[in-house]
């Protein structure tokens, strides 16, 4: 009986089972199986016609993201575009691959069918739509900027790059080939930046050829040049030249006007040529002299070269300027301690050395009575000569030593005088020159080098500036200056040997000898053999004494000095002439 029981139980639980599997088999007969997918979207136990109708809904639904720069985005619908999908496979079809009887199966399984699907819109609406977003107009887009040479960075003492901008300027035809791709993807956005579609700087920070730039720029930013003009100092650095740099078609220089410019500053705040400069002789007269070709001066055009070329090299040094001329000493005075004085007035040469006068003679300067004064200035020895000729239209004069000082003026001896001082010079004096006894000249000649200061004067109310004190308290008035002679030095002239007799002129480091006996000094000044000079500016110097100066204005005539007693006639001996035997 419980054997029986059994075997109806047994029927009856494969029977319920029979049911439920072909009840569930006929179920999937009409339905997708339960992890049925599409495209990784999930179907199951849809019927065929509600799934399509399902994803046809989704289909309708769907949309596109675009997003832009800085946070723009804009959302195109499928009814904004005309959007629709044609699959390979109808659900339906999906279905008929499906044995319903094989439905347990489906259970433990995923069905992942692919998406094969075909992609319309209607590429006009599309276009209008585009042009309709806001951020996608051209006038609100801004242009890129390349990246450049920035300034001097203060807080990072150095020149910077200023980044480039990158603007959001889309280029047309790549933005809708990216968002066409996108539809065709069913992707739900499309990010235009990381697609490229952006119009690009074209030079950016990390530039080869802006860095190097920037390495150059930054190279030189700790150049320093410091001028020396005795104790007082210009440092040229960074914080000076900054503002001189020029960055032009990609190479990086210094503004030449602005360099120009410091260095004619600079020496203006320095320049002592041809500046007027007080001067106390050694009888204590304070004169105010005109200066010749002497005192500093800088050479504005070779120094802005150099100057140039180290600030732009990153030199660091110390130097002086580069000289048109030279005084001996900075400050107050240029003329230093060791001296040629010539006092005209007295017909007296010294020479002065740290306020000593440590050698003096008599002498005879220009003719006045034929207008052939000697000037006064403060002037400076060219060169010195031995065994020159001096020569004029009507004369060749030798002569044993020669120190020219003002272009054709000079001191040099005079062997053809047996007389100096007192007042020779008024009626029978040189063509402006300094003459002096052939011993005296010896001695001047071993005293001075080249450059040395020679300063020339009268007593006169032209030029002084104060009388010295009197020794010794009086009510009567200084009297006033009268030719008076200084002391008499008579000297034997010194015996020289051959090879000293014969030297040359000795001239200033620098000069050029040309083979046809012309000398080029390195003051500008170009001497010929005939002992012609020709001076920066174009004065022509000729051995006579004659200056002929092509700038300057039409001379008005001096007036007609008084008839001189003397003059065509032996003159009267003077009495404060001294006799000098002829040498």
């Amino acid at each position: 009986m419980k054997k029986k029981k059994g075997v109806i139980i047994g029927i009856a639980v494969v029977a319920v089972l029979a049911v439920v599997y072909f009840g569930v088999a006929l179920y999937y007969s009409s339905h997708l199986f339960y992890n049925t997918r599409v495209g990784g979207v999930s179907y199951g136990n849809l019927a065929p016609a509600d799934a399509e109708m399902r994803r046809n809904t989704e289909d309708m639904q769907y949309s596109i993201r675009i997003l832009g720069r800085n946070g723009a985005e804009a959302v195109l619908t499928a009814q904004d575009i005309g959007f629709q999908c044609l699959y390979s496979k109808t659900m339906g079809q999906i279905k008929q691959e499906q044995n319903p009887f094989l439905w347990p199966m489906s259970f433990f399984s995923v069905e992942d069918h692919a998406a094969d699907r075909t992609v319309n819109y209607d590429r006009e609406l599309l276009a209008q739509k585009l042009d309709a977003i806001s951020f996608l107009q051209e006038e609100n887009m801004e242009q890129p900027k390349d990246a450049y040479l920035g300034g001097f960075d203060i807080t990072e003492h150095k020149y910077v790059i200023v980044p480039e901008e990158e603007g959001t300027v889309v280029v047309r035809e790549l933005m809708q080939q990216s968002v066409q791709n996108a539809l065709l993807q069913h992707l739900e956005q499309v990010d235009l930046d990381e697609s490229g579609c952006y119009r690009e700087p074209e030079v950016r920070s990390d530039d080869s050829r802006l860095t190097a730039q920037l390495d150059k720029l930054n190279g030189f930013t700790g150049s320093e040049v410091t001028f020396t003009f005795g104790e007082a100092t210009e440092v040229v650095d960074f914080s000076v030249f900054g503002d001189w740099v020029d960055e032009v078609n990609g190479s990086v220089s210094l503004n030449e006007a602005k360099v120009t410019e410091y260095v004619e500053q600079m020496d203006e705040k320095y320049s002592t040529y041809r500046k007027d400069e007080q001067f106390t002789t050694v009888d204590g007269y304070l004169l105010n002299l005109p200066k010749g070709d002497f005192g500093w001066k800088i050479n504005v055009e070779q120094e802005t070269q150099q100057l140039s070329e180290e600030l732009l090299s990153g030199t660091q040094v110390s130097r002086e300027p580069v000289w048109y001329s030279k005084g001996v000493t900075f400050g107050d005075s240029d003329i230093g301690d060791f001296y040629v004085e010539v006092d005209i007035t007295n017909q007296t040469v010294y020479v002065v050395d740290k306020g000593e006068v440590v050698f003096t003679t008599l002498c005879v300067t220009g003719n006045e009575a034929k207008n052939c004064h000697t000037p006064a200035g403060i002037h400076s020895v060219f060169y010195k000569a031995r065994n020159a000729v001096l020569r004029g239209p009507d004369y060749a004069t030798p002569v044993k030593y020669w120190m020219p000082f003002n272009k054709g003026i000079g001191l040099h001896d005079a062997s053809w005088r047996s007389r100096f001082g007192g007042n020779i010079y008024q009626y029978s004096g040189s063509h402006g020159c300094v003459n002096l006894p052939t011993s005296a000249a010896a001695k001047i000649y071993d005293y001075v080098y080249v450059g040395c200061p020679v300063i020339c004067y009268y007593l006169d109310e032209r030029y002084i500036v104060a009388e010295p004190e009197p020794e010794e308290p009086t009510e009567t008035p200084s009297p006033t200056p009268t030719a008076t002679p200084g002391p008499t030095i008579i000297e034997e002239e010194p015996t020289l040997a051959p090879t000293e007799a014969q030297q040359g002129p000795v001239f200033p480091e620098g000069t050029v000898y040309l083979p046809d006996g012309t000398f080029l000094l390195p003051n500008g000044i170009i001497l010929y053999p005939d002992g012609t000079a020709i001076y920066p500016g174009g004065v022509i110097v000729y051995p006579d004494g004659t200056v002929v100066d092509p700038n300057a204005p039409a001379a008005t005539p001096a007036p007609t000095p008084a008839a001189d007693p003397n003059a065509g006639a032996a003159p009267a001996a003077d009495p404060n002439a001294v006799a000098i035997p002829v040498e």
